[in-house]
């Protein structure tokens, strides 16, 4: 653990700076936390960040919201979670690639579920292996052609306006 603050250094610095230009840089310090060695306090934080603040061993990116509502938005990755964020949608997780996480599917018996996907073949094979390996509800895309993570607010409320029901899209697909 370590924190670290922004620090101006005017005077007692030699040669970086004068009278009108001066010197911003970052401190980083340790934290200690009682009477315990680097290993131990590696893994308290690690059961810190897993078990109280229950963030994904998968580390999968999410918003804010995934384990408080009731909703949530399945995409393929990152960037599609932040595309979402920027627009309002707090409560969305990407599965990072094809295969399907753990997480994934424990989350999808507690909770209604769509798979938001890119209008692509790739959103396509996505949504068969999810619809396999997890309790899907809807299922949307992104318009032909292009991905979740480029799309603008307006096209995003049209595709989940738009979303099919998982076994209308596993029909589909077919």
């Amino acid at each position: 653990l370590t924190n670290f603050q922004r620090s101006i250094r005017t005077q007692d610095i030699e040669e970086v700076g004068d009278e009108f230009h001066h010197t911003l840089f970052e401190m980083l310090g340790n934290w200690s936390l009682g009477d315990y060695w680097k290993k131990e306090a590696i893994s308290y934080s690690y059961e810190f960040l897993t078990k109280v603040l229950k963030i994904s061993k998968e580390k999968l990116a999410a918003g804010p919201e995934i384990n408080t509502a009731d909703e949530i938005i399945i995409v393929e990755g990152r960037a599609d979670v932040l595309n979402l964020l920027k627009h309002g949608f707090k409560n969305a997780i990407a599965i990072n690639g094809t295969s399907v996480p753990a997480t994934i599917g424990e989350l999808s018996k507690k909770k209604v579920v769509t798979a938001f996907v890119d209008g692509d073949r790739g959103g396509r094979l996505i949504i068969k292996e999810l619809t396999n390996v997890a309790d899907i509800d809807y299922v949307s895309m992104a318009p032909d052609g292009k991905e979740v993570e480029e799309i603008t607010k307006k096209e995003i409320h049209k595709a989940l306006r738009g979303k099919i029901t998982a076994e209308q899209a596993k029909m589909d697909l077919k």
